[in-house]
């Protein structure tokens, strides 16, 4: 793979979690020539698994999207979905690799990415993300957008490792490069 492949690639697949990570949210008081509500039901959806390279893979439904890098070093994850599916996550891992996770990356603190943090930290994984995520998942919170309170998560699902500005990891033969 030349250099202008890798760069089309990673457009591709940046452009693909963006649009991945969309909700289209109408009303019934809009007009009715706008499509239908679409149900986004992150409860029931199948675990879909997109492979990116050989040890790259983006896994959705269940929340926001996951990455998982797998490698030598164990599998390294980028969030972990909502609360009540990390069973159906960890099977889809498996499907991948025997190992169990390594390392989760929280991307913030929102429940459809952090949700599997407790679960995911029981079975040893190391939570790394930035002091906010921190702060915002020890203590209660409310997102106006939802109209919704969410309250402080259990001490086990918070990161153990934080980063103001940034932090470089490396792992399976990659330098991760976290940033705010």
């Amino acid at each position: 793979m030349n250099r202008r492949d890798l760069i089309k690639g990673a457009a591709g697949v940046a452009g693909a979690l963006y649009l991945g990570t969309q909700l289209i949210e109408t009303t019934h008081a809009e007009a009715p020539k706008r499509q239908s509500k679409k149900v986004v039901d992150f409860d029931n959806n199948p675990v879909v698994t997109t492979e990116l390279t050989p040890n790259l893979f983006v896994l959705s439904g269940p929340g926001g999207n996951i990455g998982l890098l797998l490698g030598e070093d164990g599998p390294v994850e980028i969030d972990c979905g909502i609360p009540g599916r990390t069973g159906d996550i960890l099977k889809a891992i498996a499907l991948k690799t025997n190992a169990p996770v390594k390392t989760l990356i929280n991307s913030h603190w929102h429940y459809d990415h952090t949700g599997g943090n407790a679960g995911l930290a029981a079975q040893g994984a190391r939570i790394i993300a930035h002091t906010n995520v921190r702060r915002r998942l020890s203590t209660p919170q409310y997102v106006e957008g939802l109209k919704a309170h969410f309250p402080a998560s259990p001490r086990s699902a918070w990161p153990v490792e934080t980063f103001n500005d940034a932090l470089t990891i490396y792992a399976n033969g990659e330098e991760i490069a976290l940033t705010h």
